[in-house]
């Protein structure tokens, strides 16, 4: 177990816009082993696994040049365990694992296919060939893998406990929304995810951002002409992005809170969505890790947690910070550079922090 160590920051600074945000010390903590690690996958995808005890971290334990490894341990960084030793591995999306339960999980296979393993031994459970990308996205209610191709733009339903998959639809669907695309239908699919209820996908195409929702059966298609930088589902129904919630298929946007003192990139959302997490914007430098508090009232207040200028590792090399929470919204898990030759996996406790601000919420209600 690493001992835990606070960010050094405190008292106030300044945004981008010249508002003040509010600086705090919370406990860090370093989870992964080796000098170069990342978390397993994306941002705001779970890192833990269902009963909160564990995580899975790809490291490359020769650096970026040699072979990948996928890592369980403890959520204190006690009791590492090499699963995988020779596994696909990315600098941006890591090995694109999602727990299936406590004691499997799936991920990126070296043939690009979906590989579904024991976490005890890593035993090969089952391979799962959909000429994919990857199992994309996972819900926990459906029990079902998100996955496609960044070729033609595919999107399937995967079961991860069978075996079985079923094309949902590919770009074809979209060509009744050409002409509000230039013309074009873009030729790939960069992000692919289900609503949490998983009766409902989100997917954004490549540059121009564009996205669409749509049903789990290819139905009720719906065009989002301005999808912008890594929006996600907030709930069934709506998409959140920089301070917004989008209801694909209206024109109108509602707010839902005032807007941040600095956007955050990558962001992640608690269970409870009362706390946003994320990086500063693209080629910030330095790059701050921030999170947002949405009152009872709607209005938002930002606490800044960390901050870098060890920038290389997460624009160059895309080891982007990838914000997700811990399943009882207390810790907050990133990948975080620690010199020129280091990057890590790191948890910043904020169970503090959600405390004060639940007494003050408390307050508001009453």
């Amino acid at each position: 177990m690493r001992a835990a160590t606070a960010a050094v920051l405190c008292g106030m600074v300044l945004a981008a816009e010249g508002t003040a945000v509010e600086s705090v010390q919370v406990p860090k903590v370093r989870l992964s082993q080796g000098p170069v690690a990342r978390k397993g996958y994306h941002w705001n995808m779970p890192a833990e696994n269902p009963s909160g005890t564990r995580i899975l971290y790809v490291r490359w334990p020769d650096g970026l040049k040699g072979k990948a490894q996928i890592v369980a341990c403890k959520t204190d960084g006690s009791e590492q365990q090499v699963v995988v030793d020779d596994s696909f591995g990315s600098t941006h999306t890591g090995a694109m694992i999602h727990w299936l339960n406590d004691g499997q999980f799936v991920h990126r296979g070296k043939d690009r296919d979906i590989v579904v393993r024991n976490l005890a031994d890593g035993s090969v459970v089952r391979r799962i060939d959909c000429g994919t990308v990857g199992p994309v996205d996972y819900n926990e209610k459906t029990r079902k893998i998100l996955a496609g191709s960044y070729e033609n733009g595919d999107v399937w339903a995967v079961d991860p406990f069978t075996g079985d998959k079923r094309k949902i639809l590919d770009l074809a669907a979209f060509e009744p929304w050409k002409a509000k695309m230039k013309g074009t239908v873009p030729n790939c699919i960069w992000h692919r995810y289900w609503n949490p209820s998983g009766t409902h996908v989100w997917v954004k195409l490549e540059r121009p951002e564009y996205g669409f929702t749509f049903a789990a059966d290819g139905s009720e298609v719906r065009f989002f002409p301005d999808a912008g930088s890594h929006p996600a589902w907030w709930d069934d129904r709506r998409i959140y992005r920089g301070g917004r919630l989008y209801e694909p298929g209206r024109r109108d946007t509602k707010i839902i809170v005032a807007r941040s003192e600095r956007d955050l990139c990558h962001p992640g959302y608690s269970p409870d969505r009362r706390w946003v997490a994320g990086e500063s914007d693209y080629d910030s430098n330095p790059v701050v890790l921030a999170v947002d508090y949405v009152g009872p009232d709607g209005k938002r207040k930002q606490y800044q947690l960390d901050e870098t200028r060890q920038v290389k590792w997460i624009w160059q090399h895309k080891f982007h910070v990838d914000a997700s929470f811990s399943r009882d919204g207390n810790r907050i898990y990133v990948n975080w550079p620690v010199s020129d030759t280091e990057n890590g996996v790191f948890c910043y406790d904020i169970s503090a922090l959600r405390r004060a601000n639940q007494a003050v919420g408390d307050k508001q209600r009453r």
